[in-house]
């Protein structure tokens, strides 16, 4: 038995419920030497399937987690997404665990930190902004003997004079994370004109049909199906044509002398 505690998930390509297939009998072989589990067998999964081909309908369970032996009985949870606005072929699954770790608090990277949004700024932000740097700076030791020296590259100096430089740089960066609204993910141009209308379709229609009891047959079905392919088909069309759609935004602001509107689109670009 494995002290270890292994949680692997991911699109296998392999319904196990079809025992006839090739790529079955290795999964399991590979379980049984690593002393591991499908979820999928567990008493609480409520998956169904999660893989749909919207041209064929044809449902299958094909994304898994394996967890190890020592892991199994802490599932508390095991099911499914079926949501109408996913865009994916595959649903989400869901998997809950209940079982002892031990952890370092101590991250060793940071998630990449959004940028300060100036323009965004309030009068009540920069205030706060001045307010926190103002303790910041006043918390630094200043460098006199440094900053005096009239010595060009001065060895003795020069180290300080760097560290100074990155207490102050650190300082301003530190306020302004605190203080200033951070840029906004940019939207895709054209998604709310050409996408939206589909995606609020697809999402009535897939309600419905859930509501309906999900048959996998009939027209309420084929409704379904043809919304959201045609949901999928324009969002790829506005993903691959961003550079064509911000464009005519850009010339529209211009031929209708909407420089606010301009200057935002330049401004979403640059970000």
């Amino acid at each position: 038995m494995p002290s270890d505690l292994i949680v692997i998930g991911g699109d296998l390509n392999t319904d196990i419920s079809r025992v006839n297939s090739l790529h079955v009998q290795p999964l399991f072989d590979l379980c049984n030497r690593q002393c591991m589990q499908f979820c999928a067998n567990s008493d609480i999964s409520t998956v169904d399937y999660s893989y749909v081909n919207d041209f064929s309908a044809a449902r299958s369970l094909i994304d898994h987690f394996l967890v190890s032996e020592n892991v199994y009985d802490g599932i508390r949870r095991y099911g499914v997404r079926h949501d109408g606005d996913n865009l994916s072929d595959h649903c989400p699954i869901l998997l809950e665990l209940s079982i002892d770790v031990q952890y370092s608090a101590i991250t060793e990277t940071r998630p990449p930190n959004r940028k300060p949004s100036w323009h965004r700024a309030k009068s009540t932000n920069l205030l706060r902004y001045r307010e926190i740097l103002r303790a910041k700076l006043h918390a630094l030791a200043i460098p006199v003997d440094a900053l005096a020296c009239n010595e060009f590259e001065c060895g003795v100096h020069s180290e300080v004079l760097r560290n100074y430089y990155s207490e102050i740089m650190n300082a301003i960066i530190s306020s302004a994370e605190r203080a200033i609204p951070k840029q906004r993910k940019r939207a895709l141009a054209g998604w709310s004109e050409y996408v939206s209308p589909y995606k609020e379709k697809a999402m009535f229609w897939h309600r419905i049909w859930s509501d309906s009891g999900r048959a996998r047959h009939g027209w309420l079905h084929s409704l379904m199906l043809s919304t959201k392919r045609e949901y999928k088909r324009v969002s790829r069309w506005v993903v691959r044509n961003q550079d064509k759609l911000m464009a005519c935004r850009m010339s529209d602001s211009l031929s209708t002398n909407k420089s606010r509107d301009l200057w935002s689109e330049i401004k979403r670009i640059k970000e």
